[in-house]
């Protein structure tokens, strides 16, 4: 199909060619633009029967290998179960049937059949029966695919079923196993699962506390553009007391994904480093968020940044506030790494 594409276009850049050759020396502009649109509408029709004919092309030929798929599933061939298994996952010669896709992936597993590619289904089927697209909902069953694709070492799916044992669905909590199958997606690269194992570390979930170790996968994982990643790790600079290293990520994280934590991190590291206008601005963003769970720290920070500014009047008032919302004037501790970091279930 792309080089249908291709083809297409060399031919309306032709008619246009030939159109502008066609020129006189003495044509008016409305002569020239009249030998242009008229190649452009010839170019058009063109483009549109050659297209047309190729994405027919392409629908026959999905269609055979649909059937040969077939034939060949029905006899016993492993490789083509997972091939029609696939066809009717992504709807390729055949109505999209999450169903019959499940059957023929299943067929295919029994067989011992293995490949990135069957390992990369095996996980999407999982993430069917995760969130219920187009089978009932079954934790279990999600479970289920997640490890056999996990098995063959698809580093999704082994941090989808890390992430399963952590929060026990479909499967009895384990943090042990959750830390082992993170480990194995994270040494693979996966962003998610460098962020979630030093998560564990952050707060000793199946692992011995360690913040060394979870700075070292929050930054694998910010590096990788993770924003959660990037939080924490400008939040474990901040609790070192190195601001300043902290920064950079506390920015990067906040124009990733600008969330409540994103912005308490920020405008607590900017009151450390002096910089006070910077910290109302941050605080004021974080106040903003709807259902602010700090909006007391958020309403503090900024009082106490106008009382350094000089601004008294400007900084009781916000201080008024803060007391109003919970009767506490001192800054208590902000939510631990798991409340800042943690990924979502059922990635593909």
């Amino acid at each position: 199909m792309k080089a249908i594409r291709l083809t297409c276009k060399a031919l309306l850049i032709m008619a246009l060619s030939l159109s502008v050759t066609a020129c006189n020396v003495g044509d008016t502009i409305i002569e020239i633009a009249s030998y242009c649109f008229t190649a452009v509408i010839i170019g058009g029709i063109y483009y549109g029967i050659v297209y047309g004919i190729g994405s027919a092309i392409e629908s026959i030929q999905n269609k055979s290998k649909f059937r040969s798929y077939r034939k060949a599933a029905m006899f016993g061939d492993a490789y083509s179960q997972y091939k029609l298994g696939q066809c009717y996952y992504n709807g390729t010669g055949v109505t999209q049937d999450y169903e019959e896709a499940t059957r023929w992936y299943s067929m295919a597993a029994e067989q011992g059949f293995s490949s990135p590619q069957f390992a990369e289904a095996l996980n999407n089927l999982g993430v069917c029966y995760d969130n219920g697209e187009g089978v009932p909902q079954n934790l279990e069953e999600a479970v289920k695919w997640y490890r056999k694709a996990a098995e063959q070492g698809n580093a999704v799916a082994q941090y989808n079923l890390g992430y399963s044992y952590d929060n026990g669905e479909g499967v009895e909590q384990n943090l042990e196993e959750a830390v082992k199958w993170y480990r194995k997606a994270a040494e693979q690269g996966n962003k998610w699962a460098q962020n979630n194992l030093g998560v564990c570390y952050d707060n000793g979930k199946g692992v011995p506390q360690n913040k060394e170790e979870a700075a070292k996968w929050y930054r694998k994982a910010a590096e990788q553009g993770h924003a959660g990643a990037q939080n924490s790790l400008g939040w474990y600079y901040y609790e070192q007391g190195k601001p300043e290293l902290g920064l950079p990520y506390a920015e990067q994280s906040v124009k990733t994904d600008a969330n409540e934590a994103s912005w308490d991190t920020l405008g607590r590291i900017y009151y450390d480093l002096g910089r006070y206008e910077d910290c109302i601005t941050a605080m004021t963003k974080c106040a903003a968020i709807p259902n602010c769970s700090t909006l007391q720290i958020a309403y503090e920070y900024i009082g106490n940044s106008y009382n350094k500014l000089g601004n008294e009047d400007e900084g009781s008032q916000w201080l008024e506030k803060a007391k109003y919302q919970a009767g506490w004037t001192t800054m208590p501790p902000a939510p631990t790494g798991a409340a800042r970091g943690e990924c979502p279930r059922g990635v593909r």
